[in-house]
Parts: C-alpha cells; structure tokens; sequence
C-alpha cells in the first residue's frame, strides 16, 4: 500500500478572469511604464562601447564600489636559519609563531588539498535542495515532481497491525544485506558495484594498462639511479650535510666503507664527516686515521669519545647505548641541520647523498613536492668470506684480519644473513614502507633534520628532568634507536613548509640500497643478532612482532594448506585429508621459494650501482660474473634459505619467551618493559671461586679419607 501527502492542492480547471480585472491590470501596466520612463531620464547616460571617448575626457568608472586596500595586520615572515623555515612576527602584539597567521587552517587551502573547482558537483551538492519543494527545481532533478519526496512505500504487519518500512522484510537480516549495510557506512557500495558498466571482471581487467609510474615501480632495483636534480642548482644553494659515521672493532672491508662517504657525489664545501670511535686504542683507529689521510680535500674530523671533556666530567649523563655515546659529540657539533647517520660496515652508491638529499626537501621535475621527515636506504648484507672462498672477491687487509677469526665450516651464520635481509626482510621492509602505515626503519643509513629532531626531544627531556639530553641523546637509554627516532618524527606534527606543504613521514630512497659486507658469522652469531632484535622489538612494535611468525614461509604455508583443505567453503575444491594438505603446503613453499630467489637474485644483481668496474667501487658491490645465476649456485641458496626458514619458528619462540637480555658488542644488556635498556655489568655477573685445599696424605703417600 502506497500513502503521499500531498504539498499543494491542485484545481483542475480556472474561471475565466471579469472584465474588471482586465482592466484594472491594463492600467497597473501603463503605470509602470510611465515609471521606467521617469527613471530612465534621471539616471546617467551610459557610455555607448562603440565609440571611443576623446584624449580630454574623464574615463567613465564602472558600476561597482573602487577596491579597498588591505590594512596592514603587522605580520611579517622571518626566517629561521637553523630549522630552514620561516617563522611570524607581529610588529603590534610582539607576538611570533611557527603558523601561517594567515592561512587559515580549518578551511579549504588549495596549496595542501589540491585544486578545487566550485562548479564540480561535489561543490553544488547542496543545491540540489536548498531551493524549495514546489516545482521541479525544488526535487533537484528537471521534470520530477516535487512530492515524491515525501512519499513513502510500505504494509502493515500482518501480526502485529503496525505500519513498517517495505524494507524491512526477512531479507534485511541475510547475511548480504548486513555486510552491504556495514560497508555502506565506509564506502559507495552502490557506486563500486555499477562502475563496471555491466563487463566482467575478467573483461576489466584485460583492459587494464598499468601507468608509466606504475611500471617504474618494478624497475626501481633494475638499472642505475639518476642523478640528483639537487646537483643541478649552484654551489652556494645546495644543503649542508653532516655524515656521522660510529665506528667500532675492525670490520671487514672498513676502509672502502669508510671512503664510500669521502667519494660521495655532492660539494665537498657542502659536505662534512665526522667519524667517531670509541678510544684510541680502537681496532678501528687505525684505519679511521688512514682514511681521513688519504682524502685531505675534505671537511672530515675524528670523535674520540674517552676524550669527551663534558662525557668526562658527569659520565652518566648519557645512557648506556655505546652507538648513542659515540656519536653524541659529533651530532651536537654537527654545523649542517641534514644529518646523515650511517653505520661503518656499510657501502652506498656516490650519488646516494645527493638522492637523499632530493627525497627528504622535496625536489622534483615539476612543482615542487611534499618534504619528508626522514629517508632511509633499504639494507642487504654480502658473505664476503664464502665469496671469497669461490675467488669472486681480493681480501682487503681489513677483511684478511676479520675472516682469520674464524674458520670457513664454522662461519655459515653471514650466509644466513645474507638470505635474510635479502628475501623475507626485503620484503617486508619495502612492503611497509610503500603502504606507509606505520614506521619501518633500521638505521644503518638514515637522513633527517636536527632542527627537528632537538625541537621535539627538548620538551619531552625538561618532563623527563634531563633538560640536556636533547637530539639523540634522547634516545641513549633505549638500544633501538634507530626505530625511536623515527616512530618520533612519524608521530609528531611540524610546521608547514614556506610553500603551505605538510611534511610526508618517511621516504625509502628506492634504487639505491645500503650494502654491508659480513665475515666470520657463526651461526650462533646469527641467532644471536636476531633474537637481540626480537627482543627489543617486542617492547618497542608487540603487535607487529607477535604477529610475525605468521610472515614466514613455514607457518603460513601450514596454516594456508589446513585451512584450504578443511574449510567446508574451499575443501570442495582444493580436496580434503593429510595427502591434500600436505600437496598444498609443497606447493605454498615451491612458490615461495621461488618468489625469494627472484627477489634476491634483483638485489644482488648489481644492477643499481652507479660505477660497477670503477675501483672506487667497493669489490663485494661489483656485479657477480653471471647476473642471472648469481653469486650462489640455487643448491647453496636453497640449503641457505631453508636453514633459515627452519629457524625462524625457533628463534621467535626463544626471544620471545626465553628472557629480555642481548648482547651487543660484546656487552650485555636487558631491557625494561619501558624499553629502557640497563647494562649488566661483568663484575656482578662474574663469581670468584673459592680455591678447594689439598687433601691431606699418609706418610705411604695415600689420601686420607
């Protein structure tokens, strides 16, 4: 049954109009005639637009009021050398502030939220029934009628004798019709739905074409980076950058990682490095001074940290992080607001500065784009001791003394590693960083703003009553630094830019990747390192970390393989019993294997280095002599790759339930629910044996009892 209300009444037919009111409306019309006339006689003559006025004549104005000027409102932008921004000061109220006083934030900026067109139809949305409901205009839509919105369709309940909704019948409480409601809240089901325009799916998705930018996307790790648009401009307008480079033991390879820094293609005026080691009796000493020797063009400084007069004086002034320690001198002398923090074992490109550079400020082709807080290089390790056994590599002198500590069958563990970072982490490290949902770094090579970073930590130090522990040493009592600082800047809102753009959390430098050399890695060593990890992750990301056995191969295949198999809505066709769960699990990890194995062959292919057979380049960055097989044969990859896998489970399990100590350069720690880090120190730990006296002897030489 259909009920309208109606909005008018509506007379079928019209009496015919007296002669009275004929002429009275004949009248009130020459009335009005006669009053036009009058006005138009009083009024200007209007200037006739064909003919031109002459020299001595007076322009005629235009109708409208002539235009105000702006009253001065005493703001005005000041900029602000160390955070590289403007800041506003008001001449009448002596007022500053980091904020645009006049770009009003709460509404519409086209320079943050793009074009904005008034005419569009999301902009006259409201139109369609701000007029009234008489006539069409009213309905919104030409030729409806204006009383169709107020109607309703409906029954009466047959039970119960109320009048309800056609709507609500049985098939609203289906589990379609729920699920519909449900998204309808989130998004335009209706819309998606009918966006086909009747084809099959199958048929959109032949007609498909991935973008330019979308295929660029696939061969980011596939042929050398560009040049940095930053090199482009003069000297004097490139940014300062401060490269920090801790350093600690005698690391395979120190020498061409260290140099890597030093033969950066960026200004040398421009460019600064600082290298800090621990003591002078370092095993990294030797070659940190070597290596500044031999460059002698560049702005380069060696940080001792026993020589640290203000470490000295109040040693618990910092925490116990030994990388925080090292560096808190050369951060806080650091002249340049860019920093660049890398570790020493680790080699980049000579152009990845400049790249750097173009990520984190914004510089593009084009206008120009949104800034970043911080940028990062995705990590991938090189066995350089099994390498060199197959006579691929030339030891360095550093690398000679390295690989002697331990024998080639008991240093597997850099093989592990190396099928690690270069398969499941990659992975997951360019995955998260692309959806950008949540930050994801590992510090051994990052960039940001010190400016920014002292801006943040100096509030949350004076609440903490360290007022002095500002910039990284912030972060001294954590052993995950890398990951607090970034979880910082991805979390804390900061000024605009001079341009009205809001800053993007953090940016992977794609194509260029930070390459570490690893020798003499026991397998214990390997365990080691990731359960150190697991450990501090777990206080640091719990969600993420215990959830992450359920990322590898092993787990999810098992999982994936039972539920296909017992499901009543998938066992119909992918079978039923222990014969077809186990077929499914073999095929789940064939393709995984084989989705790792294309994913590190691209990785080691040396592909993205700038200069592969220029002897600046490092000899473990090289291309392998056959790009396609790689440097390991696929029987070592598979042996490599299934050990790992196999321990994944394990080593999860173990640092998960079995303590919260780590070790960390031969010191160890534990770490607080707080993830503050405390240090064990050797002596507590240690117990002194009490000496056992000899037992006394009989004069024929036996032992008394």
């Amino acid at each position: 049954m259909e009920h309208r209300r109606p909005s008018s009444l509506r007379l079928e037919s019209k009496p015919e109009d007296s002669r009275d009111d004929v002429t009275k409306d004949w009248q009130e019309d020459v009335a009005e005639d006669q009053a036009s006339e009058v006005a138009s006689k009083d009024a200007p003559s209007q200037p006739d637009p064909e003919v031109t006025s002459l020299a001595d004549e007076t322009p005629p104005l235009p109708n409208e009021a002539p235009p105000t000027e702006d009253a001065d409102d005493g703001w005005q932008p000041i900029w602000d050398e160390g955070a590289q921004a403007f800041y506003f000061y008001n001449r009448f109220s002596q007022v500053t502030q980091w904020e645009n006083p006049r770009v009003s934030i709460s509404r519409y900026n086209p320079a943050i939220h793009g074009d904005y067109d008034p005419n569009a139809d999301y902009a006259r949305v409201h139109q369609s029934t701000s007029g009234g409901v008489d006539g069409a205009s009213g309905a919104g839509v030409t030729g409806t009628d204006a009383s169709d919105a107020y109607a309703a369709t409906g029954a009466f309940n047959r039970f119960t004798g109320k009048w309800q909704a056609a709507d609500l019948t049985p098939d609203r409480f289906s589990d379609e019709a729920k699920t519909k409601r449900q998204m309808h809240a989130f998004f335009d089901v209706d819309a998606a739905a009918n966006s086909h325009d009747g084809r099959s799916l199958r048929a959109e998705r032949q007609q498909k074409k991935l973008s330019k930018k979308e295929l660029k996307a696939f061969l980011h790790y596939r042929h050398a980076p560009r040049r940095a648009l930053v090199l482009s401009r003069p000297p004097r307008d490139v940014p300062h950058v401060t490269v920090i480079r801790p350093c600690k033991g005698n690391e395979p390879y120190l020498y061409e990682c260290l140099a890597a820094s030093f033969q950066q293609d960026y200004p040398h005026s421009r460019l600064r490095i600082h290298l800090c080691v621990e003591s002078t009796s370092d095993a990294a000493y030797e070659t940190v001074v070597r290596v500044v020797a031999d460059h002698p063009g560049h702005n380069a400084r060696i940080f001792v940290e026993h020589d640290d007069t203000l470490l000295q004086a109040r040693p618990d002034r910092l925490g116990p992080n030994p990388k925080i320690r090292n560096m808190s001198r050369a951060y806080h002398e650091a002249q340049a607001d860019i920093i660049w923090i890398m570790d020493c074992n680790i080699w980049v490109n000579p152009g990845a500065c400049a790249r750097m550079v173009d990520k984190l400020c914004g510089l593009a082709n084009g206008p120009p784009a949104r800034p970043y807080k911080l940028v990062h290089h995705l990590p991938i390790s090189v066995d350089v001791q099994s390498t060199l056994q197959s006579g691929l590599l030339c030891p360095s002198l550093s690398h000679r003394q390295a690989a002697s500590l331990k024998s080639p069958s008991k240093a597997s563990g850099g093989l592990l590693e190396e099928l690690f970072l270069s398969s499941s982490h990659a992975k997951m490290y360019v995955a998260i960083n692309t959806v950008a949902v949540a930050p994801c770094i590992v510090g051994k090579s990052s960039m940001f703003r010190k400016s920014q970073l002292d801006r943040l930590t100096e509030a949350k130090a004076i609440a903490r009553d360290t007022p002095s522990a500002i910039g990284i040493d912030f972060f001294s009592h954590n052993i995950c630094e890398d990951h607090l600082i970034g979880d910082l800047l991805w979390k804390s809102k900061l000024p605009l830019t001079v341009a009205g753009l809001k800053y993007r959390n953090h940016g992977l430098v794609m194509g260029d990747m930070a390459v570490q050399p690893v020798a003499a890695m026991t397998v214990g060593n390997y365990i080691a390192r990731r359960v150190r990890w697991l450990r501090v992750r777990k206080f640091s990301v719990p969600t993420a970390t215990a959830v992450e056995p359920a990322t590898e191969s092993l787990l999810c295949s098992l999982m994936g393989a039972w539920g296909a198999t017992t499901s009543s809505y998938t066992k119909h066709a992918f079978g039923s019993g222990w014969y077809a769960m186990l077929l499914w699990f073999l095929l789940s990890i064939v393709l995984w294997a084989l989705v790792d194995r294309t994913v590190y062959l691209l990785l080691h292919s040396g592909l993205t280095v700038e200069h592969p057979v220029s002897s600046q380049t490092a000899p473990f960055a090289r291309p392998p002599k056959h790009p396609i097989l790689g440097r390991r044969t696929f029987l070592q990859w598979a042996k490599a790759w299934l050990g790992r896998e196999a321990l994944a489970l394990p080593i999860w399990t173990w640092a998960i339930f079995g303590g919260a100590t780590v070790t960390w350069r031969d010191r160890k720690f534990w770490v607080d629910f707080d993830m503050q880090t405390h240090e064990i120190s050797e002596t507590a730990s240690k117990t002194t044996a009490v000496p056992k006296p000899d037992r006394p002897k009989a004069s024929n030489g036996r032992l008394r009892v």
